[in-house]
């Protein structure tokens, strides 16, 4: 398996708290995400990496709740699994 994406960390405010576009623009040229990085599929993957870099290099594990990213799209447990 694919190291977790540590850059996943660095988010940005100005685009509600996903990464840059270059953040999955990386990710696509790696192979590892296909998906639209302004919509949903940016989200789920983001969370997932994030999760992922958590696990494995220790943080937070419950590293969303509403009062950091109060639009943030709710994502279940399944959809962090698709990823």
């Amino acid at each position: 398996m694919d190291r977790p994406f540590i850059a996943a960390l660095a988010i940005s405010k100005a685009r509600g708290g996903l990464p840059t576009p270059g953040f999955f623009d990386c990710a696509r040229r790696l192979g590892r995400f296909a998906g639209d990085p302004n919509g949903q599929d940016a989200w789920s993957f983001h969370a997932a990496e994030l999760n992922a870099a958590f696990a494995r290099w220790g943080g937070p594990r419950d590293n969303y709740n509403d009062d950091m990213m109060p639009n943030r799209p709710t994502v279940s447990f399944a959809e962090h699994t698709l990823c």
